[in-house]
């Protein structure tokens, strides 16, 4: 699929063909050194969501890790 750049007013955009499904508003745009353009759908961020972080409050236990002692000449100055 292609599409054509055009000019709106003094801005120049990319349409979207109607096979494509807007699943977002705005979508953040990124350009590539290569010169690709992305316009990448905006998400929630889960870290913000009170639900989310409540239901992971307990993942960061250390379960599993090699217990080890630490040398004073090991812990620097």
């Amino acid at each position: 699929m292609k599409v054509k750049m055009r000019r709106v007013g003094s801005a120049t955009v990319l349409p979207v063909p109607k096979e494509i499904e807007p699943t977002s508003n705005p979508y953040p745009v990124v350009s590539a050194p290569d010169g690709a353009i992305a316009y990448l759908p905006k998400k929630k961020n889960p870290f913000k969501d009170p639900a989310f972080v409540a239901g992971h409050l307990d993942d960061g236990d250390d379960t599993g890790f090699v217990g080890v002692t630490l040398l004073d000449s090991e812990l620097g100055d």
